[in-house]
């Protein structure tokens, strides 16, 4: 168990987190970044306070904590079947971000849906290998949403990103402000031409790759079957599961250093290798 799964010590925790956030420049920037992004307005985004951290928002993070190491604790287990652990991984990691994002953020209005889904058929004939759309609205793009507002530096799939003292559109071509359907094999793609990728980009592909494992493990199990009998397609998946522990790491460290040194998303930014390397910044 985290010790951020603790009651009185994420309380404590998160309260001083939000104290200093309210404070950082990085976070002055959500008005800006609500006049660009017309869902973060429409659900009414702004950073929580610390007259937030009541009762049912202890209860509901801390829910989603122990949600998300109890679904991966099942899901490393050597007897998990194959077919389930798709399920299993894709639900531990969501239920992580929600902790994050919800420990942060307010959003006026209940995230619907994933934010994310599967095309199954162009012109009405099934695909081999479905593709993912990237909706406008959803829990997915609350993942976007943390990323762009707790970093200071410009990343690939972002749509939005600070620029010195600003936030503004991304005019990368891989930014998914362009993308708004992804198919498996450019999702790959992406993975191999990253040359040791930030963490927070191969944590938005891994994010997407579990969507895609998990979708097609409950909707299209033979589907699902074929590319875990495979080599290169299962490798990729198989890399997105391992690094839900490193995702962890990543994320729960990140709380902590902002607890400690009043500065967010230097986790986030991190490569594996670099987050290996810094040691741990505990909540007391």
């Amino acid at each position: 168990m985290h010790h951020l799964e603790i009651r009185d010590t994420y309380e404590r925790g998160i309260k001083t987190v939000l104290k200093r956030l309210n404070t950082s420049p990085n976070l002055t920037n959500i008005a800006t970044y609500k006049k660009l992004n017309e869902t973060a307005q429409k659900d009414d985004l702004r950073l929580n306070i610390v007259d937030d951290v009541n009762e049912r928002f202890l209860i509901q993070n801390q829910t989603f904590l122990k949600q998300a190491r109890y679904f991966s604790e099942v899901a490393f287990r050597e007897e998990t079947p194959s077919e389930v652990k798709p399920l299993l991984f894709y639900y531990a990691e969501q239920t992580l971000f929600a902790f994050f994002v919800y420990s942060f953020f307010h959003y006026e209005n209940h995230s619907k849906h994933h934010g994310l889904s599967m095309v199954w058929k162009k012109n009405n004939v099934e695909l081999e290998r479905p593709n993912i759309l990237i909706e406008k609205e959803g829990f997915f793009s609350r993942i976007l949403d943390a990323y762009s507002l707790l970093t200071d530096r410009k990343f690939k799939f972002l749509p939005y990103v600070h620029n010195n003292s600003t936030i503004e559109k991304n005019d990368d071509s891989d930014s998914f402000l362009v993308y708004h359907e992804l198919s498996l094999e450019k999702i790959i793609k992406l993975r191999d031409q990253s040359h040791q990728p930030s963490g927070l980009e191969s944590d938005i592909l891994d994010y997407l790759l579990l969507f895609y494992s998990s979708s097609l493990a409950r909707y299209k199990p033979h589907m699902w079957v074929k590319i875990s009998e495979g080599k290169k397609e299962l490798y990729h998946f198989n890399q997105a599961f391992d690094r839900f522990k490193v995702l962890y790491e990543r994320l729960l460290e990140d709380i902590c250093y902002i607890h400690s040194h009043g500065i967010s998303g230097m986790f986030l930014m991190m490569s594996d290798v670099q987050l290996k390397a810094a040691g741990h910044h505990g909540l007391v």
